[in-house]
């Protein structure tokens, strides 16, 4: 994603968070592709606990087809969880 720096603001390293939106269509969730393991089969994600700072318990997860940076989760993971 590319975003105008007109100010110079923003500097390399930064994070920032973002919401997406597009129109109409169903409401899907997805993770980077790199959020992904997989343990003893399963396809799982590390989900951060939270009001407990640094702490994540660990999700199975199904997923559709791989394609790309990100992986859509149709089951296991609710939308604004943060993996």
């Amino acid at each position: 994603m590319e975003v105008p720096n007109h100010a110079g603001r923003l500097r390399l390293g930064m994070y920032m968070t973002m919401v997406v939106t597009s129109r109409g269509g169903d409401r899907r969730v997805v993770v980077p592709r790199t959020a992904l393991q997989t343990i003893g089969g399963r396809s799982v994600v590390f989900v951060l606990v939270p009001d407990e700072a640094g702490k994540f318990v660990q999700r199975s997860v199904h997923v559709e087809p791989l394609d790309g940076e990100y992986a859509t989760v149709v089951d296991g993971l609710h939308p604004g969880e943060r993996v």
